[in-house]
């Protein structure tokens, strides 16, 4: 009896350890060893409970996943510079972009941007002077036709639920990065957020259902990001894309498995509980 409830024990284990594999690479790094630790030192009801927690932390982080590129800036260079205080435009072809144009806006509320902003080396460059508060307009109208020939584009294309951009390089100056989406009908929603003082190396996501306003992101006629900063701001970003961030339903469904695994198991020793001597 006390060898056939240790390998209902170990074969529990064995289930959870494949399926937390399948569900998440992360897991064979960082749980693995941890499981295996639990083994050598016997499996008990509190082990089991530890080992479904991490299996369901395993489940439910799951890495982004790339719904659609809009703009892998990698493009001849395409700067700007504002007056003083002024505007300049730089609309070019750009096959890389969503619609196949990319609209570049500067404006100095006091000075001149530095004239690194824009499109240069295959990022995207902000470089504010020391004047004052300068924007950045990042717009994709497909040369003011409108998305999708005017009839707009699905930007939940693929499941996405967010808007993500690489950090290549950023100083601690606040930086602000306006998203804003058009549809068809003229409905608009918009987001603010802080991208200053971001890791370089990092990825900045702004979920969709952070967004406010009443656009339909399944018909977007004109999507602008905006960058803002403050005077002597830098900031050098790279790939805008739209990613899936929520965990995929196959994922809960194996966890809720192994729950169910476990539960059979630990009512199996509840009735037969190991004896000694």
């Amino acid at each position: 009896m006390v060898r056939m409830l240790v390998c209902w024990r170990l074969a529990g284990l064995l289930v959870m350890c494949r399926i937390a594999a399948a569900i998440s690479p992360v897991f064979s790094h960082t749980f693995v060893g941890k499981f295996q630790l639990l083994v050598s030192k016997g499996y008990s009801m509190k082990s089991f409970v530890l080992g479904v927690v991490m299996l369901l932390v395993a489940a439910t982080t799951t890495q982004p996943v790339v719904g659609g590129i809009i703009d892998s800036f990698d493009s001849p260079a395409q700067l700007v510079v504002s007056g003083v205080p002024g505007l300049d435009t730089n609309n070019a072809l750009s096959p890389q972009s969503l619609g196949g144009w990319r609209e570049l806006q500067a404006f100095g509320s006091f000075g001149n941007l530095t004239g690194t902003a824009g499109v240069l080396q295959g990022n995207l460059v902000f470089g504010n002077g020391p004047a004052g508060p300068g924007s950045l307009d990042v717009n994709y109208t497909s040369n003011n036709l409108g998305l999708g020939g005017g009839l707009g584009t699905n930007l939940l294309l693929g499941g996405s639920t967010a808007f993500s951009i690489d950090v290549i390089a950023d100083d601690t100056i606040p930086t602000i990065l306006n998203y804003r989406v058009e549809d068809i009908f003229g409905n608009v929603s918009t987001r603010f957020a802080n991208i200053g003082g971001s890791a370089a190396g990092t990825t900045f996501i702004v979920p969709f259902a952070d967004f406010t306003g009443t656009a339909n992101f399944e018909v977007a006629k004109f999507l602008r990001m905006t960058i803002t900063g403050g005077a002597n701001a830098d900031i050098t970003l790279d790939n805008l894309q739209t990613i899936n961030i929520v965990p995929e339903p196959s994922s809960l469904v194996l966890a809720l498995s192994a729950l169910t695994i476990g539960g059979v198991i630990a009512r199996r020793r509840m009735k037969y509980p190991p004896t000694t001597g």
